[in-house]
């Protein structure tokens, strides 16, 4: 019988998922459900020793014996303090120490509880990783707390042995004594190969991908991959069934490749239900695509795969299984290499791009979306083209740009901020044509970005200004926030030209499709002697109607998508 309290029997659970077996333990108050819910498992080997720093010392003597992690485990309080030095002995041997710490609730530290100290952070300059759990009420909470003692377990050996910390706030109540929980909950741990690990181990992985008939890769935001890391990729798609999804900011061109953006933004109810995938792989930085938030759902069950150089635990959709710390070209490699024959079918590729190819071009109208459009499509080969947050962003990556330009955004952390300055700096030291398309509120925030002695004559930037935050009159409306206007979307009445004249461009507008079409030219003219700023003037409420009327004719073009591969798969 274990303890009801769940951030404990996540913990109990997954020290057995990891074999943790010998445990030892010291007398206290808070640490009794985690003490009664390991000695009644038979699976655990339990030592008491009363003295936190002589159990401490004992659990090394069991590590340098046994080769094997040990955990101690203790109340709340100066208890903790007691380990300090066997745990800063283990950091400086690389022994694989396990300190759990029973806690109050943080919400009582310094309000004159008994036994409550900042312990939570005790440890962290001789740990190799420090976790605090939460208490687990919730879904959200019981994730994050499954999340932290994988971390905290992997890091044991990761990039070398040591101890780490996991502390367990406890919530004093009629829960505190029930043990009346007859089965931990079944729990996965998180696995972590890396290029030392064995070769068996990586070709149970590639058997697993040859039975999979649904491989959705998504391969986020990159520099350019070169050509032997395509030619890898175009050979790893050609020994499973599998797609590789990715948008402009990838700048990854390759057999097997779609524009995840864009076919999930017009997909069809249909595509859906064949789509959901049995393993996700990612690579690379983030992405624009709103198949992010189909992945946190719990409508798609799926393994997801990390490729991750560092190692780390990224587990965006919270349905992590396994982190390959190597980089994208490894893992390919050692995955092609190990796949076998070459397959006979890509009916999962071929789900994704017949979605693909039902993409229309938009109305010729005057907006945002017919700009952004004849902006991507010039873009000359070679060039450097550089995209602000938000609105540009988005769409952008519904258009195709030559394989030659390579593509930026500041996806890091999403903000508008610096767009402008980014462009300048990668332009200061490109001898290639550069193109910034940005919007008004992203431009005015960064026009100090002009402000330098680096505005060379090779600078194209292209200005949609709508007065505002277009993208907020698309996912909300004046009808629902009736002040939209005022706070949210920063209506405003500033422009552009003064500024960028005074910084030496060559200046061109347009209020109208005629403008447009007469400047647009001009700004690709590449014999000019100056930088050239084009600021292109549009209705933010036009635009946003645009663009769902875009997204609608689109998701029309997708219906029926059941007669390509349906039979396929059963569907």
């Amino acid at each position: 019988m274990y303890s009801v309290i769940r951030n404990v029997n996540i913990l109990v659970s997954l020290l057995k998922k990891f074999d943790i077996r010998n445990i030892v333990v010291s007398p206290g108050s808070r640490n009794i459900p985690i003490a009664v819910s390991i000695e009644k498992d038979d699976f655990f080997k339990c030592y008491s020793i009363v003295d936190e720093r002589s159990a401490a010392f004992f659990g090394i003597g069991l590590i340098q014996k046994l080769k094997q992690p040990v955990a101690i485990c203790c109340t709340s309080g100066t208890a903790v303090c007691n380990y300090l030095s066997a745990v800063t002995e283990a950091y400086y041997q690389k022994l694989p120490l396990i300190v759990i710490t029973a806690d109050r609730n943080i919400y009582y530290l310094n309000q004159l509880e008994d036994q409550d100290i900042p312990q939570m952070s005790y440890f962290v300059e001789v740990t190799k990783k420090s976790v605090c759990l939460p208490i687990v009420n919730d879904e959200k909470s019981e994730w994050y707390c499954w999340r932290l003692v994988n971390e905290a377990l992997l890091g044991l050996d990761h990039h070398g042995t040591g101890p780490v910390h996991i502390n367990v706030p406890i919530e004093i109540g009629p829960e505190e004594m029930d043990f009346s929980l007859k089965e931990l909950p079944e729990l996965n741990c998180i696995t972590r190969l890396t290029v030392e690990s064995k070769r068996e181990e990586w070709k149970r992985y590639a058997e697993r991908l040859k039975k999979t008939r649904k491989i959705l890769i998504i391969y986020g935001q990159s520099f350019r991959a070169s050509a032997e890391l395509s030619s890898i990729i175009g050979q790893f798609f050609k020994k499973y069934n599998c797609v590789i999804a990715t948008e402009l900011i990838s700048n990854l061109w390759s057999d097997g490749i779609v524009n995840l953006h864009r076919i999930f933004q017009f997909h069809s109810g249909d595509f859906l239900d064949q789509a959901e995938p049995e393993i996700v792989i990612t690579l690379g930085g983030n992405y624009v695509s709103d198949i992010k938030g189909k992945l946190k759902s719990n409508k798609w069950n799926f393994e997801h795969w990390l490729v991750c150089e560092e190692g780390l635990i990224a587990d965006p959709y919270r349905k992590l299984t396994n982190v390959f710390e190597c980089s994208p070209q490894v893992f390919f490699s050692n995955m092609t290499g190990l796949g076998g024959n070459d397959i006979l079918e890509h009916s999962y590729y071929d789900l994704w791009k017949e979605n693909e190819k039902q993409f229309v071009e938009p109305f010729r109208e005057y907006n945002d979306v017919y700009v952004v459009s004849e902006f991507m499509r010039k873009i000359p080969d070679h060039a450097l083209l550089h995209v602000a947050n938000s609105t540009s962003i988005r769409i952008a990556e519904l258009f195709s740009v030559k394989e030659t330009v390579d593509v930026f955004c500041n996806r890091g952390t999403n903000g508008i901020d610096g767009s402008l300055s980014a462009f300048i700096g990668a332009a200061s030291v490109s001898d290639e044509l550069c193109f910034l398309l940005i919007g008004d509120l992203s431009f005015f925030y960064d026009m100090n970005g002009l402000w330098n002695r680096y505005i060379g004559k090779n600078i194209r930037i292209l200005l949609n200004n709508n007065s505002g935050a277009g993208i907020f009159h698309y996912i909300r409306s004046e009808k629902i926030i009736p002040s939209l206007d005022n706070l949210v979307a920063a209506e405003h009445d500033a422009m552009a030209r003064k500024w960028v004249e005074s910084r030496g461009f060559l200046y061109l507008s347009a209020y109208n499709m005629k403008e447009f079409e007469d400047n647009i030219t001009k700004f690709f003219d590449a014999n000019l002697d100056s930088p050239v700023f084009f600021e292109v003037f549009t209705d933010k409420k036009t635009d946003a109607e645009a663009l769902k009327r875009y997204y609608e004719s689109n998701k029309t073009a997708m219906k029926g998508m059941k007669k390509i591969v349906g039979k396929v798969f059963k569907i």
